[in-house]
């Protein structure tokens, strides 16, 4: 997977047809330089004293007008809800742009949506306020808990058909907020590409955003499995997302 160096949105626009193309022949490419380390690690302290002190909403709790607010839910199991067909384990927190900034991380969200839409080239933009039919952009974190967090194997269709809606190419970019080996020991994303299973893991840094195509095949290989699970103080893998919800 190729790792391109990049500072600023301008360059991401002046190189957006050089990454479109690495995703397309390599699965995935990494962005890093535009997002600050340390901004990962404070704004990672905020999200972990957030979940130690809000309530969290069960795997089939969450409805259209939660995934709106400030809301932490566990996304638990393979056969109810949104995890039907797509077993997994992990805790979403959202925190939509237009809810209060609750973990500092705002712009980082709205720096996000920018690169995507450099990405996209085509001078059209998917801010909240450009989405059209109650889309919104669903800023959130999803946390794989140490003690078994994951999520199987797949292609992101639902997200595939949303993005269609918007006239938008269904990239997903990835912030990676935590490193394997310093916040988590083992498991974490991978990709398929070509038949070859690639180790995000092994290439990400904190402050790095992955940019994948959703449809390919990728998932969340076990987190800390042989750690026991700690809900009262949940840590592990962390990264940031800005995917178009309808």
């Amino acid at each position: 997977m190729k790792i391109l160096k990049i500072a600023s949105l301008d360059c991401v626009k002046k190189q957006s047809e050089i990454i479109k193309k690495s995703v397309i022949e390599n699965g995935a490419i990494i962005l890093r330089g535009i997002f600050d380390p340390n901004d990962m690690k404070t704004s990672l302290n905020f999200l972990y004293n957030g979940l130690d002190g809000m309530p969290i909403l069960g795997t089939t709790q969450g409805t259209r007008e939660s995934v709106r607010k400030n809301t932490l839910k566990w996304s638990v199991g393979g056969s109810t809800g949104a995890q039907k067909g797509n077993a997994r384990f992990m805790l979403t927190a959202y925190n939509p742009i237009f809810e209060d900034d609750i973990y500092g991380f705002r712009s980082n969200f709205i720096r996000l949506i920018q690169i995507r839409d450099a990405i996209r080239g085509d001078q059209k933009t998917t801010n909240d306020d450009s989405l059209s039919n109650q889309s919104f952009n669903a800023c959130r974190f999803q946390v794989y808990p140490r003690g078994g967090g994951f999520m199987l194997g797949h292609r992101d269709y639902v997200a595939e058909q949303a993005s269609l809606q918007q006239n938008a190419p269904l990239l997903q970019l990835l912030l990676f907020v935590t490193k394997r080996g310093v916040d988590f020991m083992t498991g974490g994303a991978y990709l398929v590409h070509d038949g070859q299973k690639i180790d995000i893991e092994n290439l990400a840094l904190p402050g790095d955003i992955v940019i994948y195509d959703g449809r390919s095949h990728h998932g969340v290989d076990d987190v800390d499995s042989e750690v026991p699970l700690d809900t009262t103080q949940i840590r592990g893998r962390v990264v940031a997302l800005v995917t178009i919800y309808q």
